[in-house]
């Protein structure tokens, strides 16, 4: 996977106005070593990584289950967070795990109404406004939701 991702990156990053950036599709199916392999390539060519986060509850579970963290917790160890990652939803985040995407200043596109769908979300925009507008996600007031 890593090699095809590196083929396209070689052709197409900046040609012209483009610029590439690597894809990871979720914890479900990706193992610490692409991730960590996916965040080292991309580093390297100064470039982003794309990467469901935190999409809905079951993620957790499973995370929780087969890494022995939440995803963001678990990405935390992995050193994935950063500015160079893209947290695509990142809505069933809890307090701490807002701080550190925060705090390692990870990029965040959320999409609360159609990961809602079965539940309410737990982080929406506002909260993610307002945790990067203070500076520090961990005192920033939690809007309700619902």
């Amino acid at each position: 996977m890593l090699d095809a991702q590196d083929e396209l990156a070689d052709r197409w990053h900046g040609v012209g106005l483009l610029r590439f950036s690597y894809t990871l599709r979720t914890i479900f199916n990706c193992s610490d070593e692409l991730v960590a392999g996916t965040m080292e390539r991309a580093r390297a060519l100064g470039t982003v990584v794309q990467m469901h986060v935190a999409e809905v509850p079951e993620e957790n579970t499973h995370a929780l289950a087969t890494r022995g963290a939440t995803t963001v917790r678990h990405l935390d160890r992995l050193g994935a967070l950063g500015p160079d990652l893209l947290a695509v939803h990142a809505t069933w985040v809890d307090d701490e795990e807002i701080g550190l995407l925060a705090d390692a200043t990870a990029r965040s596109r959320t999409t609360p109404r159609p990961t809602s769908r079965s539940s309410a979300p737990r982080a929406s925009p506002t909260c993610w406004t307002r945790a990067c507008a203070s500076g520090s996600a961990r005192t920033a007031p939690r809007p309700t939701t619902g």
